[in-house]
C-alpha cells in the first residue's frame, strides 16, 4: 500500500511474490518496477507508479508524476522495467536508437522468456533495426546483401520465437524480388526449366495460410512505415506471377512430359514439331531456344554417334554444352551406354587438333595413329584428309601415319596428279579414297553430259588403278 502525491492510497499487488532480500532482480540498487499510467485516456502516460528496494530488502511503493514527455514508440506495450538495463532500455526506446533497444530487450528476455510484453517490445525494436537496411539492400537489386541483413535479425530470433515468421515472410518476399529480377521484370516471360520451380515453390507457400502471411507483412508495415510501398509492390508481383502460372505452368508441365517420353522412345525427332507447336501457342513461354538448340546438338551427336563411320564425331562431342536437363542427362545416358568414344579418346582427339593448329604436324599425327589403334576406331573410320596438289607433303603424312585412312581431293580441275598422289599416299594395309568433282560433274556441257560424265568418271578410275600397278 502506498499514497500518491495527492495523498490518495493505492496499492500494488505482486502476481508472485519474490524476497527482496535474496531475489537477484533486487540485489543492485537503485531498483525499480515501474507502471505507466493513463489517467485521462489521451494515449500518452500521465503518472507511474513506483514499487522500488534500496537493496537491503526495504521495499517503497509511491506515485509520481510522468515528467518523460518522450512517446515511446507506438504499438510497444506496456513494460515492466526494473533495475538500470531497463532504465537502459527505456531511453533508448525514447531516442529513438532501435538497435540499442533490440539489443537491450533481447538480453532482457534472457532473463523473462515467458514475457510477452518484452518479446512484443524486442520484436518491434528488432524490426525497426533491421528491416531498413534490408530494404535498401533489396531495392539496390543486392539481394545477397539483403540476406546477410536478415542473418543479422535472426540472430535475435534466438530468445524470440515471435520474431522468427516475422522473418520468414521478410525471406519470402526477398525471394519474390529476387526471382522477379532474375527473370528480367514482372512481365518477363517464363523460361522453361528456369523459373517454374521457384514460382511453384512462392505460390505455394502464400496459398498455404494466405491470411496469415497478410497480418504477418501487415504487422512488419506498421513498426517500419517504409515497408508498406514495397509490400505493396511485392502483392503485385505475386498476383501477376499466380495469373502466368495458371496457364504457363501447366503448359511447362505438358512439355517436359513431351520430352521426356520422346527420348525414352528413343526418337527426338519428334520433338521438333512438339517445340513447334508449343511455341506458337504459348509465344509468352521462354527458354525454347536453347531447347531447340540443345535437341539439335543431341538429335546430330546421336546419328553420328550410330554412324560410328564419322570423324567428325570427335568435334561434334568437343563442342558438345547442353544446357537443359533433358538433353544433360540424355547426353550422359548416350555416354553411359557405350554409344560415344569415352572422355579419353576425346582428350586425345582434342590434343591431335590443337598440335595442328600449332603448326606440330609429328605430334598431331602421332596422337591420331594412337587413336585409330584403339577401341573406337574398330571400323576404320578414323583417317585424315590431305589434298593432292603436294605430293611431297602427302608422302611425310603417309610416313607419319603409315595405316590411317586418307580422302584425297584436288584430282583432275585443281591439278592433282594421279600418279604422284597413289605413290605417295597407297599402301597395301592403308587405304586411300581420292577424290574428284568438278572433272566429272562439268566434263559435258549439253544433253550428253551425264554420258560425259560416266566416261570422265571411268577414266579417273582406271588411271588410279593403273597407276596402283606401277
Amino acid at each position: 500500500m502506498g499514497t500518491d502525491a495527492a495523498g490518495y492510497a493505492f496499492s500494488v499487488h505482486v502476481r508472485a511474490p519474490v524476497d527482496p532480500r535474496t531475489d537477484v532482480n533486487w540485489k543492485s540498487p537503485p531498483t525499480r518496477i515501474e507502471w505507466f499510467l493513463d489517467t485521462n485516456l489521451d494515449g500518452n502516460p500521465d503518472d507511474v507508479a513506483v514499487l522500488d528496494a534500496d537493496g537491503a530488502g526495504n521495499l517503497r511503493a509511491v506515485m509520481e508524476r510522468y515528467s518523460d514527455q518522450s512517446v515511446l514508440c507506438a504499438g510497444a506495450a506496456a513494460l515492466y522495467l526494473w533495475g538500470a538495463p531497463e532504465r537502459d532500455l527505456k531511453a533508448a526506446v525514447a531516442r529513438g536508437d532501435f538497435a540499442q533497444a533490440a539489443t537491450l530487450a533481447n538480453r532482457s528476455l534472457e532473463q523473462r522468456p515467458d514475457d510477452a510484453e518484452v518479446k512484443a517490445l524486442a520484436t518491434e525494436m528488432a524490426l525497426k533495426a533491421n528491416v531498413p537496411a534490408w530494404l535498401t539492400k533489396l531495392q539496390a537489386r543486392d539481394f545477397d546483401g539483403a540476406k546477410a541483413a536478415l542473418a543479422s535479425l535472426a540472430e535475435l530470433s534466438a530468445r524470440n520465437p515471435d520474431l522468427r515468421p516475422l522473418i520468414g515472410e521478410l525471406e519470402w518476399l526477398g525471394n519474390l524480388e529476387r526471382l522477379i529480377s532474375v527473370r528480367g521484370g514482372p512481365e518477363a516471360p517464363i523460361r522453361i526449366y528456369g523459373d517454374e520451380e521457384g514460382i511453384a515453390a512462392l505460390i505455394d507457400r502464400w496459398n498455404n495460410g494466405t491470411g496469415e502471411h497478410q497480418r504477418a507483412l501487415a504487422r512488419i508495415a506498421s513498426y517500419v512505415p517504409q515497408f508498406a510501398a514495397p509490400y505493396a509492390e511485392a502483392l503485385t508481383h505475386l498476383r501477376r506471377l499466380q495469373s502466368d502460372a495458371t496457364v504457363y505452368l501447366a503448359a511447362i508441365e505438358r512439355l517436359k512430359t513431351s520430352i521426356a517420353t520422346e527420348l525414352n522412345r528413343d526418337d527426338p525427332q519428334a520433338l521438333v514439331g512438339v517445340l513447334k507447336e508449343t511455341a506458337e501457342k504459348y509465344p509468352g513461354l521462354g527458354g525454347l531456344d536453347k531447347l531447340r538448340q540443345d535437341l539439335a546438338g543431341y538429335i546430330e551427336i546421336r546419328n553420328e554417334a550410330r554412324n560410328r563411320k564419322s570423324a567428325r564425331l570427335f568435334a561434334l562431342l568437343l563442342n558438345a554444352r547442353f544446357t537443359t536437363p533433358p538433353f544433360q542427362e540424355g547426353f550422359r545416358t548416350l555416354a553411359a551406354g557405350r554409344q560415344l568414344p569415352g572422355e579419353e579418346l576425346v582428350r586425345q582427339y582434342a590434343a591431335a587438333t590443337q598440335a595442328w593448329k600449332e603448326g606440330n604436324a609429328n605430334e598431331s599425327l602421332a596422337a591420331l595413329q594412337k587413336l585409330a589403334a584403339g577401341p573406337w576406331n574398330k571400323g576404320g573410320q578414323i583417317g585424315l584428309v590431305v589434298g593432292a596438289t603436294f605430293p611431297a607433303e602427302l608422302a611425310r603424312v603417309r610416313e607419319l601415319a603409315p595405316t590411317l585412312p586418307l580422302l584425297i581431293p584436288g584430282i583432275g580441275a585443281q591439278g592433282g596428279d594421279i600418279d604422284a598422289t597413289v605413290k605417295a599416299a597407297w599402301r597395301p594395309n592403308a587405304p586411300i579414297i581420292v577424290s574428284s568433282s568438278r572433272a566429272i560433274l562439268y566434263a559435258g556441257g549439253g544433253d550428253d553430259f551425264a554420258a560425259a560424265a560416266r566416261q570422265a568418271a571411268i577414266a579417273t578410275r582406271g588411271a588410279l588403278r593403273a597407276a596402283k600397278g606401277r
